[in-house]
């Protein structure tokens, strides 16, 4: 702040220093969480800039700092920016790629952040090519594309390590966390969460304490301590209160209402869901419509159950996240059930399991499976050809699709 002051009283101080200054005080407000001693300098600071508020700058604050309130008015052009992104300079490819992080925008940003990482591969731009791969592997969890995450967390890690970059380390850690909590790796998870947390903790990084929150609430959740899943999603977003300046509440949206639900907090999880819907928030992205939609029919009553879960698998683009689809079906299945639609139940089940084994989502297919057989299923259909039928111990078993090649490479997405 003595820097940015200093060259905001000058009128011959270059401006793209003082705009790197913004920049960098941007990000410690972000990683610092919503905390006003980090983020009101930074309002005082560009609301003194001469000139221009820089594009991508005004991008980052509203929908990476605070997309909940301020990202809808800024949604289209931050997509006139994405569109632009085949003649942008590296930097502004990264800095609209995490402008985009929270808003689902990183599937029309991953063009260009491929080309960024095949570049980095390459030699150039290597604390960039970092960058590519923190946003390519968090959208590659999202669409279920786990093998490219773990190719991506794996190379992006050693790479972070190797050039000193402890803070970005951490995010490759929480990526590998959070895969191994959703396929049920507990000593794992355990592990990298508590490595997670000895680094940010004393430096008050509350960013990196939310992602630790949403791992241990994933790992909680399939486990079925729905208990422990409530208390570690509320940490981050109270239910019923989306804070502002607060982005990964959105991460955590499924986990808090399920976790509500399953654990009879009935009252949590409507007032949850209504604050998604007071905010809009379903009007962000396509997968913040599927989550926000799932929620309201998980914490819907009976007579609005079928209506409810029918709207949310309806919506477009459902298909595109894997994992948050198959959670919504698991658990429409489930209801189900339990009304005594037992044919109905099965055909969610089924598809459930079939996304959950695909993906190596052991605790999810677990679940899934156990729902079959309360269904009197005694065994499950594959899709892999009309006549196979499996059991369901042979369901999980039948081992891992070979895997893809290496991310980026032989025309591979």
């Amino acid at each position: 702040m003595k820097a940015i002051d200093a060259g905001l009283s000058r009128a011959d101080t270059p401006h793209d220093v003082l705009e790197e200054g913004l920049y960098t005080l941007a990000w410690i407000s972000f990683f610092g969480g919503a905390r006003a001693e980090l983020r009101e300098p930074l309002e005082r600071a560009i609301s003194r800039l001469p000139g221009r508020v820089p594009e991508s700058l005004s991008l980052l604050i509203s929908c990476f700092g605070d997309p909940v309130h301020t990202s809808l008015p800024a949604l289209r052009r931050l997509d006139d920016a994405i569109g632009g992104l085949d003649a942008a300079h590296p930097i502004e490819v990264i800095r609209i790629g995490m402008a985009g992080k929270y808003v689902g925008r990183l599937k029309t940003c991953r063009p260009a952040l491929e080309r960024l990482l095949a570049e980095g591969r390459e030699g150039e731009h290597v604390t960039l090519t970092i960058h590519a791969m923190n946003l390519l592997s968090r959208h590659c969890y999202e669409s279920g594309e786990w093998d490219e995450l773990a190719h991506l967390s794996e190379e992006g890690l050693r790479l972070s390590r190797r050039h000193g970059y402890r803070l970005l380390t951490q995010t490759f850690l929480h990526r590998r966390a959070l895969l191994a909590a959703t396929q049920g790796d507990t000593d794992r998870t355990e592990e990298l969460a508590d490595e997670i947390t000895r680094f940010a903790a004393p430096r008050r990084i509350e960013f990196l304490l939310t992602l630790v929150a949403e791992i241990r609430a994933r790992a909680a959740l399939g486990r079925g301590d729905y208990e422990a899943a409530f208390l570690h999603a509320t940490s981050v977003s109270p239910a019923g209160v989306l804070p502002r300046f607060h982005a990964p509440a959105l991460w955590l949206i499924p986990d808090l209402v399920e976790a509500a639900v399953l654990s009879d907090r009935h009252a949590e999880a409507e007032a949850h869901v209504m604050a998604l819907l007071r905010t809009q928030v379903p009007l962000i992205s396509s997968r913040l419509a599927l989550v926000t939609h799932g929620a309201a029919a998980m914490a819907a009553a009976d007579d609005r159950l079928t209506a409810q879960f029918d709207q949310a698998l309806a919506l477009p683009d459902a298909d595109i996240w894997p994992f948050d689809l198959a959670r919504i079906r698991l658990f429409y299945g489930e209801r189900l059930r339990r009304a005594k639609a037992t044919q109905a139940a099965r055909e969610q089940l089924t598809a459930a399991l079939a996304t959950f084994t695909r993906l190596g989502a052991t605790p999810w297919a677990e679940r899934a499976l156990s729902e079959l057989r309360a269904s009197g299923l005694a065994a499950v259909q594959t899709g892999a050809a009309p006549d196979t039928r499996l059991s369901p111990q042979q369901y999980l078993a039948r081992g891992t699709p070979r895997r893809p090649a290496r991310y980026g490479e032989s025309g591979t997405r």
